[in-house]
């Protein structure tokens, strides 16, 4: 009797609408909606991070979110991955602020590439393990965001 009675709840739930589903990163962590600089971890420099406007680092960035924290991600993609990094055609992406299509896959990539959850979504996870780019001596440079602090 039970083995038929939760498809048919769940079933009835989903044409009412009242199922429940497993919160997402919206719930888990603020939308990074600007950047900070932070001293990177294994250089002597400063890098650029997504963040919120009190400058929490740890937020969330994902399709369709826009503005100067998307802009802040897609810079690092572009300056660290396809400039200076492994170089793939997937993180020659447009600097405009709007979280896409292309965004989303070009930080699947860069999830992919450090062997991480790869689910498209910039979060705290993908923000420790993703180089992010910043200054040292004039010149651009890509550094990993300081999780020691």
């Amino acid at each position: 009797m039970k083995n038929k009675l939760v498809p048919l709840l769940i079933t009835l739930g989903l044409a009412l609408g009242t199922v429940a589903v497993a919160a997402g990163p919206a719930s888990a962590s603020p939308v990074c909606s600007t950047a900070s600089y932070v001293e990177a971890r294994t250089t002597m420099s400063y890098i650029a991070v997504p963040s919120t406007s009190g400058g929490d680092t740890y937020c969330h960035l994902q399709r369709g979110a826009g503005g100067e924290g998307v802009k802040t991600l897609q810079t690092s993609l572009y300056q660290c991955y396809y400039l200076r990094g492994p170089r793939l055609a997937v993180f020659n992406i447009a600097r405009d602020g709007s979280y896409g299509p292309k965004t989303e896959a070009a930080v699947k990539a860069a999830q992919q590439y450090h062997r991480i959850s790869a689910d498209g979504i910039y979060g705290p996870q993908t923000r420790n393990y993703m180089m992010h780019f910043g200054n040292w001596e004039g010149d651009v440079a890509c550094g990993y965001f300081d999780t020691s602090a």
